[in-house]
């Protein structure tokens, strides 16, 4: 017999929850009464219900690498970037072949937006996060005992009030105050939160922040950058086309030092796990 792979598992329960979704569709259309309409809905819940659980086994604790989750996509290309351009000094966290492709030691999870976003009921910001939390926490204390764990799950996020919903369910998983200092905080298990850290006269910080004035002021066709949109508009451009348009197609000429002590924590907490664990071996 030929064991199956994780993989495979996902691409069936995949097919499956999307067969099922179209097949609940019809039947409840087809039910005339509650009673039917009921069981059928009850049967939806507990499909979707083994499916979040597979996803949360699958890519939070049969991980075969640190997973990071950041509040938007555009973080991602932040990071990469960043990081592509800083190798020599990172390189736990990334490596260039010759080709300047690079590999990164870590799977960044763009979940906003997936159908595994939806499913996992991360959709995009920190509210999610906050509940993602406590749900991380319930799920987890099924596999335990199962082999797992060998990696990180770190949580990237802005260092504002945004953060703040997401810091208190991880006070109330650790039972203590928490600050908003911390290089990283290790919030049970095997997950972790880093914050964008805190600059000279600023209390609050976003991931942008970490770029030097000189490109956040850069100009596409007479508009600046305006952080507070994802999108375009007449007068300014957003953070998609400033991660694309700038970040990613002008990096060569981009000081991205200013990225250093938020990638000095990002490697920081995941050498802290590896050490927390091979300690307990």
């Amino acid at each position: 017999m030929v064991r199956g792979t994780l993989a495979q598992l996902h691409g069936m329960l995949g097919y499956i929850h999307f067969i099922g979704k179209s097949d609940v569709e019809s039947q409840m259309q087809q039910c005339s009464t509650n009673d039917s309409q009921q069981v059928i809905k009850d049967w939806q819940v507990r499909r979707e219900t083994i499916y979040r659980r597979f996803l949360f086994y699958k890519e939070f604790y049969a991980l075969n690498r640190p997973v990071l989750l950041c509040e938007g996509w555009t973080d991602y290309i932040y990071i990469q970037t960043a990081l592509k351009a800083l190798k020599g000094k990172y390189p736990d966290l990334v490596t260039v072949d010759t080709s300047g492709k690079p590999s990164f030691a870590f799977r960044s999870l763009k979940y906003a937006d997936s159908n595994t976003g939806k499913i996992l009921q991360l959709n995009g910001g920190t509210g999610d996060l906050s509940k993602f939390i406590h749900v991380y926490k319930r799920e987890f204390e099924l596999f335990l005992g199962s082999p797992g764990m060998a990696h990180p799950v770190i949580l990237l996020l802005d260092n504002d009030s945004g953060c703040k919903g997401v810091l208190s369910a991880a006070k109330q998983m650790k039972n203590a105050e928490i600050s908003r200092d911390f290089d990283f905080l290790n919030v049970i298990r095997n997950l972790y939160i880093v914050l964008t850290p805190r600059l000279p006269g600023k209390d609050d910080t976003s991931i942008e922040d970490m770029f030097d004035q000189s490109t956040l002021s850069i100009k596409l066709n007479g508009k600046g950058f305006n952080r507070s949109n994802i999108g375009d508009s007449g007068s300014s451009y957003g953070k998609a086309v400033f991660a694309k348009k700038i970040v990613e197609e002008r990096a060569s000429s981009i000081n991205f030092n200013g990225f250093i002590p938020l990638l000095d924590r990002l490697s920081s907490a995941i050498s802290a796990y590896y050490a927390q664990r091979q300690s307990r071996h």
